[in-house]
């Protein structure tokens, strides 16, 4: 009686952790849109992990992982800082649309976060639900993108995404465990960018939107021998519903990308573990990720994003029985093109390096707490002028990006 309430106590704990976090999520720190790690152990190590169980949120990054996790609830709030800049004041302009000033989005601070619980049905299974806010985007400048177009806005965008994937694993034996999830989407927008015809201020007019997606994430988990582990996971793309009010805007759904990963934990020693992770992410897929950002004619466009490998390195060492040090690196090339760097001037997902550390404090066989941090490494891009329309007027404007954040977690093993 005491172990089903204490479940029910905590998926309510789960589910409330979840309504008060996605409504302010805007990402934490970013391959393209999409966060780089879950909860604040996986992100203590900058997201490698796909071969490493850490608590109930790691449904997240691979089902498979929840057969080797304790009857647990978990929360991880976080706080994320990006610092964005828009330097227009090299930009060629031929046609004069561009006002020639460098600032800083004004949207400076983000809380972010995951949470998760999980429950062995009997020896062979598990039933979990893991909750990330998944990613995201959110600026806002004082001086318009663009001068072109009556009535053009083209200040800010502010996109929010979150996931949560129920899942089953099955252990079929001492040496393999397989999952699945399905990932329910959440996700809203509001701007005032202009349409890509005429960047007259879009018909949305900064309205928020939502939407809400469907998809599939499928995972394994195998022991090569005592030292080496390795997992892998495979996620359709997270299928969206229209923003409506912006399809003079956004050509299709603004859809989740298909995803992959493979990882390897090598256990250097008890006390130690290295993983390493490969990652894929089809940008170049999704509409309207991937569509070019100019046409010639009709309404809508897109982001000219094209699809990018990302590469993960962690450690983490059972400093006694009582703390767990980690550290981490991140790396994934900017999915976006020198010459869509204008197109995408409100949405400037280009960080590729991140270093993360973090820690776990036992405080007894139920509780635990968790702490990390991460650094995303300044990284700028110009446009080059060889694209479209958005790149000829756009030529020599610079986008600017570095981040840092940090994450709590508190886990209970029921």
């Amino acid at each position: 009686m005491l172990r089903t309430s204490l479940k029910s106590i905590g998926l309510v704990a789960v589910v409330a952790t979840s309504a008060a976090m996605f409504p302010g999520k805007s990402a934490n720190a970013t391959n393209g849109f999409l966060g780089i790690c879950t909860g604040a152990k996986n992100c203590g190590m900058a997201g490698a992990g796909v071969a490493l169980p850490q608590d109930a949120s790691s449904g997240h990054i691979n089902p498979a992982l929840m057969g080797r996790v304790k009857d647990q609830v978990f929360v991880s709030p976080g706080w994320f800082h990006p610092v964005r800049s828009l330097d227009r004041t090299k930009a060629v302009d031929p046609f004069n649309y561009i006002t020639e000033v460098d600032e800083k989005s004004m949207m400076e601070n983000f809380p972010e976060g995951a949470a998760g619980i999980n429950y062995r049905l009997n020896d062979e299974m598990t039933a979990g639900l893991s909750v990330a806010g998944s990613g995201g985007m959110h600026t806002k400048y004082a001086t318009p993108r663009s001068l072109a177009g009556s009535g053009a806005g083209e200040t800010s965008v502010r996109y929010r995404l979150g996931h949560a994937t129920p899942n089953l694993t099955w252990n079929p034996n001492d040496w393999s465990i397989y999952g699945v999830g399905l990932q329910i989407g959440w996700s809203d927008f509001k701007t005032n960018m202009g349409t890509n015809n005429n960047f007259i201020e879009t018909k949305g007019a900064n309205q928020t939107e939502t939407a809400w997606g469907l998809g599939l994430r499928i995972g394994g988990l195998w022991d090569v021998n005592e030292k080496v582990t390795i997992g892998a996971t495979a996620a359709t793309p997270t299928w969206f519903s229209r923003f409506a009010k912006y399809n003079d805007l956004l050509e299709g759904s603004l859809d989740t990308p298909a995803n992959g990963a493979i990882g390897v934990v090598y256990k250097v020693s008890p006390d130690t573990d290295i993983a390493l992770d490969a990652k894929y992410i089809a940008w170049g897929a999704v509409f309207p990720m991937a569509n070019t950002p100019r046409k010639t004619s009709g309404p809508g466009g897109g982001f000219g994003w094209e699809s990018k490998p990302v590469f993960t390195a962690g450690v983490q060492h059972r400093l006694n029985d009582t703390v767990t040090l980690r550290a981490g690196y991140n790396y994934g090339a900017s999915p976006i093109p020198d010459d869509k760097i204008f197109a995408n001037a409100l949405f400037p997902a280009i960080t590729e390096h991140h270093v993360a550390a973090g820690m776990t404090y036992n405080i007894n066989e139920s509780w635990e707490v968790s702490a990390s941090g991460f650094y995303a490494f300044e990284a700028e891009q110009t446009d080059d002028g060889s694209g479209d329309q958005h790149s000829v007027i756009g030529e020599g404007v610079r986008v600017d990006m570095w981040q840092i954040g940090a994450q709590v977690g508190l886990s209970y093993n029921f």
